[in-house]
């Protein structure tokens, strides 16, 4: 038996499991459901899976896109229609597909156990704990 513990670490029978390993995998699939639109586009599945720097890409990449059509589509409301602003209006356009196919893949991979937390696998209870 192991005596020697910091406060960060704890023992499962005889497997290690760092504090950072309690992610579930149904928490995950919600945040990264199309059905909930803002959790999946905003990226925070891939927070709250330890990819940070992944998150941000895509929470950026989303909003910028927004915020790139939503500008294309004001300025062609209330100005003569340039060909900037459709280039604006496109690169916004396609900035939000990025987001959504990415988050698409994401949401297959969570899915099917492919895409797991940065620390390690998902939260499993030993079920077999007394065998």
């Amino acid at each position: 038996e192991q005596t020697n513990l910091n406060s960060y670490q704890h023992y499962n029978n005889d497997r290690h499991v760092h504090h950072r390993h309690n992610k579930r995998q149904w928490v995950a699939i919600l945040l990264s459901c199309p059905l909930f639109y803002w959790f999946c586009l905003l990226g925070l599945h891939r927070f709250y899976l330890g990819y940070n720097l992944q998150g941000y890409l895509q929470l950026f990449a989303f909003l910028i896109g927004s915020a790139a059509l939503l500008v294309a589509l004001i300025m062609l409301l209330f100005s003569n229609a340039g060909i900037g602003i459709y280039i604006l209006g496109g690169i916004g356009y396609f900035l939000i597909l990025g987001a959504i196919v990415w988050e698409t893949i994401d949401f297959f991979r969570i899915c099917f156990g492919d895409l797991k937390p940065k620390y390690g696998d998902y939260y499993r209870p030993n079920r077999n704990r007394y065998r």
